[in-house]
């Protein structure tokens, strides 16, 4: 017998208030989190060292809950392994997308840079190198990407979402599935 998975998709419908209070809590997370960046040493990526050195003053300096301040501690030793200017750029751009009330598409680059961004049939990545075995296209994979990534932004947030997209293929299904973060 298979195992059946349903999804269940909810919109919060949060009053002023609780949408204030939201924005609060995630602007002081923020604030923690580049906060205890800037003041452990940048090669410590140890979250149990870094709770040790900064933990009592992330939960007095910006009040957060012990769970919330965990977490900004287990954010910033999680990105230094894998990258802080990728989640430094994402706050950027949200915080900036805030204050301007422009809409803001979060895209997940997962498989973006495997697709032809000229066909959308899937290729071969090696390394930094993309060839699609359909149309022949080669090139920088990163590039690829990108152009892909970009394809969606331009479409997902039209009226009737992704519906008729003029040449993108299945294989991205899941790419154009991206929550859009709008400013109220």
């Amino acid at each position: 017998m298979t195992e059946q998975v349903l999804t269940v998709r909810c919109k919060l419908s949060p009053t002023d208030s609780q949408a204030e209070e939201m924005e609060d809590t995630l602007k002081a997370f923020a604030d923690a989190c580049n906060w205890i960046n800037q003041n452990t040493p940048a090669n410590l990526r140890n979250k149990v060292r870094i709770q040790g050195i900064v933990y009592q003053d992330v939960r007095a300096k910006f009040g957060l809950s012990a769970n919330l301040a965990i977490r900004a501690i287990n954010r910033v030793a999680s990105n230094r392994k894998t990258g802080w200017a990728f989640y430094q750029l994402k706050e950027f751009l949200s915080y900036k997308a805030l204050t301007a009330g422009v809409p803001l598409v979060l895209v997940d680059p997962a498989y973006s840079s495997q697709t032809c961004h000229q066909c959308g049939e899937h290729g071969i990545r090696n390394g930094k190198s993309f060839k699609c075995p359909v149309c022949g296209w080669s090139g920088d994979a990163d590039f690829n990407g990108a152009k892909n990534i970009a394809f969606l932004g331009r479409y997902v947030d039209r009226p009737g979402g992704s519906e008729g997209l003029p040449s993108i293929k299945a294989v991205l299904s899941g790419l154009l599935k991206a929550p859009i973060f709008r400013p109220e």
